[in-house]
């Protein structure tokens, strides 16, 4: 199944999705990298709008998930919610390893807040992988 054969519904909510990820992937690596909060001593006033503006993205990432999977039939709100037991369970696994390998020394801390983007991934390729078995 090619992207042109999904529905209109399902390629706005996909590429919005992608979109609204990216950003919040990009906001996080990018205060991280340039910004550094953690070491310039901020105040916790300073930060928490910091904070509010790089979750954003993930406020309207999940409003469009809501507003995707309300207009859904049944069948295919069912394949949304096991696309999102693929997607927490490979989160979780993905946190396991990385705090087990962190513990034994084998790797620097993990900035946990990546994790969100692993699970839209996953979740989004779930989600369409059932979609592409149904057709």
């Amino acid at each position: 199944m090619t992207w042109t054969q999904l529905n209109p519904a399902s390629r706005r909510y996909h590429w919005r999705a992608v979109v609204l990820i990216l950003t919040f992937t990009g906001l996080v690596v990018a205060i991280d990298k340039i910004l550094d909060p953690s070491i310039n001593n901020w105040s916790a006033g300073a930060t928490w709008p910091l904070v509010a503006l790089t979750c954003l993205p993930l406020a309207l990432w999940g409003y469009e998930t809501i507003r995707y999977v309300r207009h859904l039939d049944e069948m295919v709100a069912q394949m949304q919610v096991r696309a999102t037991a693929v997607a927490a369970l490979v989160v979780l696994f993905v946190a396991a390893v990385t705090g087990v390998a962190e513990i034994y020394g084998q790797m620097e801390p993990v900035n946990t807040a990546l994790l969100l983007p692993v699970a839209a991934v996953v979740h989004s390729a779930a989600s369409l992988w059932q979609e592409w078995r149904m057709r």
